[in-house]
């Protein structure tokens, strides 16, 4: 074989071989589209902006809700629309103005459901939601001082800790009057002041759980000594549950819970009491009433038998109980006994012969006295 043709032997098996090679290698190029899939998900990413966004809103959606609860939106109306405002403005700049979704108070749906425009001032909505929630948790706190300062007065419970009652009685007003120009110390003012008058209640309701407690014994008390326990068995336990609770309200120190637990419980055994009380009273009532007429028969039967007497074989009126059978039988008894006794019928050849016979007799007599006189 010549030079020419070993060389070109050797270049056939080469360009043969590489082309081999490039078959087997095909398959791979089908993992190229996972780099295109990866941007694609990282395009759909949430900023931290985003993501922050998101979780003021729904700090804001649930402080509003914890104000309408208390309704701070009729305490104080101005005051909660201004932080619907707020709300509001956040939402419209976090949508670049939609208004479909920005006048929507109560739903955030959309922060998830779209994405913020392109040119969202994250630092805006953030401002306004922030803003939001310190305006609607400072009234949910006003309502709650409103509510304690009244309770507290109603029951005169400041004499229990005066000290307390005036430095919250300072400090009242000033978060009214922060609201506006200062939210944050207004916000802060209002936590502070409500945990004075809790705490003046608390001092006060430790009071009084003591003879709250007494009172609740004594209703107690009273159900056990007509056994309402059995009569009344849920209610009664229902109202010991509410006994027990206010029990371990007052190891863990919170006496108001403690005291309106046992009024509670107090109310509730004295209601079941008088349940009770009535019911036996009606049922001994009702007995006197049986009673009664079970007297007026027994006199009526006395008068009836005193004008006319049952005969000695007939059984009257007496304490056991009656048996039907046995009244029906000594009734029959009676009747047979009294009744008169019928001759049995005779047939009409006896009598016939009986007839005869007496009128033989006869002259048989007739006959003897005749000889007997001639005699």
């Amino acid at each position: 074989m010549s030079k020419i043709t070993k060389i070109l032997s050797y270049g056939f098996f080469l360009v043969l071989f590489s082309v081999t090679i490039g078959c087997k290698s095909k398959p791979d190029t089908k993992e190229d589209p996972k780099p295109e899939k990866q941007e694609s998900v990282q395009a759909g990413k949430k900023s931290e902006e985003q993501v922050r966004a998101e979780q003021l809103f729904n700090d804001v959606i649930k402080a509003r809700k914890e104000a309408l609860s208390v309704h701070a939106d009729t305490a104080f109306p101005a005051e909660f629309k201004q932080a619907d405002s707020s709300l509001i403005a956040a939402k419209a700049a976090y949508s670049n103005n939609d208004l479909e979704w920005s006048e929507s108070l109560e739903s955030d749906r959309y922060v998830y459901e779209k994405q913020p425009a392109a040119n969202t001032d994250f630092a805006l909505v953030n401002e306004k939601l922030q803003q939001a929630i310190l305006q609607y948790k400072t009234l949910t706190n006003r309502v709650q001082i409103a509510k304690a300062k009244s309770e507290i007065d109603a029951h005169n419970l400041s004499v229990h800790d005066a000290e307390t009652y005036k430095k919250a009685e300072a400090l009242l007003p000033k978060i009214e009057s922060l609201y506006n120009t200062d939210l944050q110390k207004s916000y802060d003012l209002s936590v502070e002041v409500l945990g004075y008058y809790e705490k003046v209640k608390n001092a006060g309701y430790a009071v009084l759980v003591g003879d709250a407690k007494k009172k609740a014994d004594e209703a107690r008390a009273q159900c056990d000594s007509i056994k309402a326990s059995i009569s009344m068995k849920k209610g009664y336990e229902k109202a010991f549950k509410q006994y027990r609770y206010a029990g371990i309200a007052v190891r863990n120190e919170k006496f108001e819970k403690a005291y309106k637990g046992y009024m509670k419980s107090a109310g509730a055994f004295n209601k079941i009491y008088d349940v009770v009380k009535q019911k036996r009273a009606a049922a001994l009532e009702a007995m006197e009433k049986a009673k009664e007429r079970q007297t007026a028969s027994s006199e009526l039967a006395k008068d009836a038998d005193a004008e006319a007497p049952l005969p000695e074989t007939m059984e009257g009126f007496s304490d056991e109980p009656i048996d039907p059978e046995q009244l029906k039988a000594a009734n029959e008894k009676t009747v047979k006994e009294v009744a008169p006794k019928k001759e049995p019928a005779q047939s009409p050849a006896k009598v016939q012969s009986e007839e005869s016979s007496g009128t033989k007799s006869e002259k048989n007599d007739a006959q003897a006295t005749e000889k007997g006189e001639k005699e």
